[in-house]
């Protein structure tokens, strides 16, 4: 690191003044990047790109301002002064100060002064910044340091496009974010920034007005927002109108489901899940002629597609099914932890049978009574 100067005695307005107007970033005395200085170090930043401008923030120690861009001289001011004190192991440290001057005018170069009022000899600032003040765990969290601010200016770009978890993968380990905590946080901020208005529920609203969607919004007894695409809704009606008179075939592929609808609601009640096949069955009566749906093991949520399309067969998803048999059986006290494997294994042996008759043969053979118990 370059050291325009050593004094270890705080500068004065003059010297600040005389030492930033005499500057030349030609002569190189300059810094792109300050990291942890010594005491008494007198050092110039300084940088041709805007985005760098607040770089000079981040030096490896963590800071409290305590009086920023004060004017010197006072009836003809030339240069703005701020100063700081150090954080030492979360508490501020009166006696470590540092002293940073700019010209009214120009953003740079940047005068910075390092020093310790209780040491009259070069040494070394030597404390702990202490974890991040938002860090829930205290005690075992590393030290806090600070990350360029034109770090963080094409973070928050970056993440705009992308999710935090490529962005991350992308950065440098050394040029790039602290963790990747950081990125989902800076995700949040930019994501907070886009919404109407911090109320969530107002948001929805606005968003109906301006936009259509969501389709349907019932805050009151409790929240039911339903949301809809209204171009697929548009081709799921062509694909079922042509399948059923047509009698056409559909053909079956390897690929993501694609959501038609989206629903939001705060109670697993009935009444919630009446609402969203009340609205399904507006808007797609067509609905009632598919083969069948599958769904999870809610029994409130069945009955609400019984309601409003009887016609259509019901499918327990066979993941859901075996998840809750098998929280069943191991609900039951009686059974050793061999006995609770054993039913679980059988259990999910049968059902991975390929056909009807060999269900029937696998049950016998793996008959669950053999066993002392019977569930």
């Amino acid at each position: 690191m370059n050291i325009f100067r050593k004094k270890n005695l705080r500068l004065t307005n003059s010297e600040a003044e005389e030492m930033l107007t005499s500057f030349n970033h030609a002569d190189g005395n300059h810094n792109p990047k300050i990291f942890r200085p010594r005491s008494g170090e007198v050092v110039f930043y300084w940088s041709d790109q805007p985005e760098k401008y607040k770089d000079w923030l981040s030096d490896g120690f963590k800071w409290r301002n305590q009086g920023g861009k004060k004017p010197f001289p006072v009836d003809k001011p030339v240069l703005f002064k701020s100063y700081y004190h150090i954080f030492d192991k979360g508490i501020i440290n009166k006696n470590i100060i540092k002293d940073v001057y700019t010209l009214i005018d120009k953003p740079m170069p940047v005068l910075i002064h390092y020093l310790k009022k209780n040491n009259d000899s070069d040494s070394e600032i030597e404390c702990e910044s202490g974890p991040h003040g938002n860090t829930k765990d205290q005690e075992g969290a590393q030290n806090y340091q600070r990350t360029m601010p034109s770090v963080l200016s094409e973070l928050k770009e970056k993440v705009a496009k992308k999710v935090p978890n490529l962005v991350y993968k992308e950065t440098s380990k050394k040029k790039g974010a602290r963790d990747l905590k950081q990125i989902q946080n800076l995700r949040y901020a930019v994501n907070r920034q886009k919404r109407f208005t911090y109320d969530e529920i107002a948001n929805c609203h606005l968003m109906h007005i301006s936009l259509g969607y969501p389709n349907h919004i019932l805050t009151a007894p409790d929240i039911r927002i339903i949301g809809v695409d209204e171009e697929l809704l548009k081709e799921t009606k062509k694909t079922m109108s042509a399948f059923n008179k047509d009698n056409r075939l559909a053909k079956s592929e390897k690929s993501p489901a694609v959501p038609l609808a989206f629903f939001f609601h705060e109670k697993k009640f009935q009444k919630s899940h009446d609402e969203f096949w009340r609205y399904m069955s507006e808007i797609l009566p067509e609905f009632s002629e598919c083969g069948f749906i599958i769904t999870d093991c809610e029994d409130a949520f069945r009955n609400a597609i019984k309601k409003y399309f009887p016609s259509v067969p019901l499918l327990r998803c066979w993941n859901h099914f075996w998840k809750s048999t098998e929280r069943w059986i191991q609900s039951n006290k009686k059974l050793t932890i061999e006995d609770v494997g054993f039913y679980c294994e059988s259990l999910r042996e049968l059902l991975l049978q390929p056909n009807k008759e060999m269900f029937k043969c696998n049950k016998l053979v793996n008959n669950v009574t053999i066993r002392k118990h019977r569930i």
